[in-house]
């Protein structure tokens, strides 16, 4: 697109990008554009909802999908690893007796990655003023919906799985009986004690990826429905 002096009366001449049916090259470059297209239309440039077109569509619910999905699905298979430490089943700092601001610590370096990525999110989903930046706005937004959602299943599904079918007690007293041929059963207790512990570790994890993604999923939402309003505000002042 040309520069483009037009808008609000009185409003300074406002310099438009050509409109790029390209791909974003990631998550950041996406936000960068919606930004700026929202600080235009709030200095009163007016973009057709025609010209985010379909393909714009399928590419913001693809890079929506795409940069949640395989981040969090790493982070989330993880998670085993931190409700150990938090059940005193693995040793942090050199010890299992955690204090309050141990547990603490354990618990952000946790959810870490879901708040900073969150209110990365959150600014993003309330960059939008008219049809146009709402349409890429909501079309991210199902994407990483859309990515959050299929993480929470195959993790719950995956965790549960571990827990009913492969850590059994019958399956890992199979474990120790193969393993007694070549290591003595005084050596065998111990691990055999703890891996029975452990298993309960992955029921509490699924149950604690499900409820952290919600709550992560509500304050997006919450994000996109504050915007609405104030554009709402806005456009009765105007």
């Amino acid at each position: 697109m040309a520069a483009n002096g037009g808008g609000r009366e009185g409003s300074a001449p406002i310099v438009m990008r050509e409109h790029e049916a390209e791909k974003p090259k990631g998550l950041l470059d996406a936000l960068s554009d919606l930004q700026y297209l929202y600080a235009q239309e709030r200095n009163g440039m007016e973009l057709p909802e025609g010209l985010f077109t379909t393909k714009d569509q399928v590419i913001f619910l693809e890079l929506g999908f795409r940069s949640t999905f395989y981040s969090g699905l790493v982070m989330a298979l993880l998670t085993p690893l931190s409700m150990g430490v938090l059940e005193k089943m693995i040793p942090v700092f050199g010890t299992t007796d955690l204090s309050a601001f141990d547990t603490f610590y354990v618990l952000l370096l946790t959810l870490f990655y879901l708040i900073g990525y969150g209110i990365f999110l959150g600014i993003g989903v309330r960059s939008f003023h008219s049809d146009y930046t709402h349409n890429m706005v909501k079309n991210l937004l199902q994407g990483i919906a859309a990515a959050a959602a299929l993480k929470v299943v195959i993790v719950f599904l995956l965790f549960h799985f571990i827990y009913i079918k492969v850590l059994t007690e019958e399956h890992i007293l199979k474990v120790v009986a193969t393993l007694s041929k070549t290591i003595s059963m005084e050596k065998l207790v111990g691990p055999y004690k703890w891996v029975i512990q452990f298993r309960s570790v992955f029921v509490e994890s699924a149950w604690f990826v499900l409820i952290t993604t919600a709550i992560w999923m509500a304050v997006l939402i919450g994000c996109y429905i504050s915007a609405l309003r104030r554009n709402a505000r806005l456009k009765e002042i105007e």
